[in-house]
C-alpha cells in the first residue's frame, strides 16, 4: 500500500529543532479559528502547535504574534507558549510553539486569572503599543 504523506513546509523547523530524530510527524486538525488552520504536531519527542494561512494574508502576522507572545512571556505570571519558530515560503506562513492541551478549568482559575492580568496591568511603557508596528 502506498503511503501518501507529504510533508508540510514547516515540518523541516520541526525537525531541525530535534536534530532530524523527529521520525514521522503525526497530525491532528485544531479547530477554533477562523483566520488561521492549526494543528497539533507530535513527534518522538514533543508536542507542537502550528498555526498557518495563505502567505499573501496578512504578512508578517506571525511574526508579530511571536513578539507579543515574547512581551507577555516576559511581562507576566500567564502560562505563555513557548514560540520555537515562525516562517513563509511563496505559498504560507506559519508559527510553531509549544502544544497546550485543553483541560477544564480548576476552581480557582478565574480567581488566579485575574490576579494574573492585574499583575501584568502594572506593566507600563513611555508610549503606547508595541516597539514594532502591527500588520496592517
Amino acid at each position: 500500500m502506498k503511503d501518501n504523506y507529504t510533508e508540510h513546509p514547516w515540518e523541516g523547523n520541526i525537525r531541525a529543532l530535534e536534530d532530524e530524530n523527529a521520525g514521522r510527524i503525526n497530525r491532528t486538525q485544531v479547530n477554533g479559528g477562523t483566520i488561521n488552520n492549526c494543528l497539533h504536531l507530535q513527534t518522538k519527542h514533543q508536542s507542537y502547535f502550528v498555526k498557518y494561512n495563505n502567505a499573501s494574508f496578512h504578512p508578517g502576522l506571525f511574526e508579530s504574534e511571536r513578539i507579543g507572545l515574547h512581551f507577555l512571556k516576559s511581562n507576566s505570571t500567564f502560562n505563555i507558549p513557548q514560540v520555537f519558530s515562525t516562517g513563509h515560503n511563496e505559498d504560507f506562513q506559519w508559527i510553531i510553539m509549544t502544544y497546550v492541551k485543553s483541560s477544564n478549568p480548576a476552581v480557582n482559575f478565574w480567581q488566579g486569572f485575574g490576579n494574573n492580568l492585574a499583575e501584568l496591568h502594572k506593566s507600563s511603557s513611555d508610549f503606547f503599543g508595541l516597539e514594532r508596528k502591527s500588520v496592517e
